[in-house]
């Protein structure tokens, strides 16, 4: 995990990550709903608005306190999707229950700190 950690964070850090608006991914090995995830929504995102606006970074569970932004409070369990803005959590949507309720959810949490979905 360190060394998928060590070669994703420079790029991260290089596309301006912790001071774009990003979405955190925080994931860990045989998390159930984390691979329902990635079925039902993760070829999709990067292609909505939302996802062109917001970048996806995915963060192992076991490395969540080394990254370069601050959370609100622990992470502490899997997925959790955190609306990364200036290196700040400004949202966060814990579990997955499928694709009709996380794009209103994440619209929701877009809204609610403010952020401009057309970039």
């Amino acid at each position: 995990m360190r060394f998928l950690l060590s070669l994703l964070l420079p790029l991260w850090l290089a596309t301006g990550g912790a001071m774009a608006q990003s979405l955190v991914m925080v994931e860990q090995p045989g998390c159930l709903y984390c691979a329902r995830w990635h079925e039902e929504i993760g070829l999709a995102y990067p292609k909505t608005p939302l996802g062109e606006r917001l970048g996806l970074v995915r963060v192992p569970l076991s490395g969540i306190g080394e990254q370069p932004f601050t959370t609100a409070r622990p992470v502490t369990f899997t997925p959790t999707f955190l609306l990364i803005v200036d290196g700040q959590e400004a949202g966060r949507l814990e579990g997955y229950a499928g694709a009709h309720f996380f794009w209103p959810l994440l619209e929701g949490m877009v809204d609610k700190a403010g952020i401009a979905k057309d970039g």
